[in-house]
């Protein structure tokens, strides 16, 4: 409100915006008037951040803040409290709840109202939670609010890594007899996905093994060791297929490969001759390899 002039409204403009239209109106209307025009301080009000806050009381703030602003001057929220029901209350009526999930996730502020004198922000106990680890981005103990899926569980655990191995997810549950069960979820099905999860959780993504898989091993008497590719019918000419890549004086009569055979994993040793298998490949002394195998190489004495 100008004297003389009456009310302007501003909303909306910012203050270089502001002072511009100030100006031109008084030039235009109050002759021989030169206006100087300045940001004031913003007024304070007083709030109240209880319940479950690191530092709860009374806190003078700006006029233009809001929940966040409040939570940030008390330290934020407490172990105990809720991240999911941040509740904003005034003259005893409840006017807003906040999910900081929304916000700390997804960057959503639209609940983050705007405080005035007197305002209560409570932070009730924390809710129900869960807890998942292993091979996922933001491994946690997370609270649920309403009840949700496995598949949201894994979202908001930021998504499975590349290592992830959810065929053997396993589920720690607390029974109705207050034992802790065991349950084998395949979380590559759909079941496994919709399935609810429930208040003391604990959920383990594990990782893949680290040994590799279809793979074949040189060494010795190389000049270089090398892990290869395996394929089915892959033979020792294949992956050996001249004597350049063994070091001066090989033995090229004998060598070895060590193979675990399955069911037992049992050791097995074979021997063979480089010279043979070169000679006439795809022969049966050119010996067929299966995954897993080790090839070692020799050298001659001098």
């Amino acid at each position: 409100y100008i004297p003389n002039l009456g009310p302007m409204s501003l909303a909306g403009l910012n203050f270089s915006e502001a002072k511009l239209k100030l100006t031109k109106t008084i030039d235009q209307k109050m002759i021989g008037v030169k206006a100087s025009i300045s940001m004031g301080q913003l007024r304070s009000i007083r709030v109240f951040v209880l319940g479950e806050a690191y530092l709860p009381g009374s806190y003078v703030v700006s006029s233009l803040s809001t929940i966040t602003n409040a939570l940030v001057l008390s330290g934020g929220v407490s172990i105990n409290g809720s991240l999911r029901n941040v509740q904003l209350k005034r003259k005893g009526k409840l006017i807003q709840s906040l999910d900081l999930y929304d916000l700390l996730l997804t960057g959503d502020t639209s609940n983050d109202a705007q405080l005035k004198s007197g305002d209560v922000v409570f932070i009730p106990p924390v809710g129900e939670t869960v807890g998942i680890s292993g091979a996922v981005r933001r491994p946690a103990v997370y609270e649920i609010g309403d009840k949700i899926t496995m598949q949201e569980l894994v979202k908001l655990a930021g998504g499975v890594l590349p290592s992830a191995y959810p065929a053997k997810s396993i589920v720690q549950r607390i029974g109705k007899e207050g034992a802790r069960t065991l349950l084998s979820l395949d979380l590559n099905t759909v079941e496994a996905l919709t399935t609810e999860v429930q208040d003391g959780d604990v959920i383990d993504l594990p990782k893949v093994l680290d040994q590799l898989e279809e793979i074949i091993k040189i060494s010795g008497h190389v000049q270089r060791a090398e892990t290869l590719r395996w394929t089915k019918g892959r033979r020792l000419s294949e992956v050996m297929p001249d004597i350049s890549r063994l070091k001066a004086n090989p033995d090229l009569q004998y060598g070895l490969i060590k193979r675990y055979v399955k069911p037992g994993r049992k050791l097995h040793v074979l021997s063979f001759s480089l010279a043979k298998s070169l000679a006439a490949p795809l022969s049966e002394g050119d010996l067929v390899l299966h995954d897993q195998d080790e090839v070692i190489f020799f050298g001659l004495l001098n």
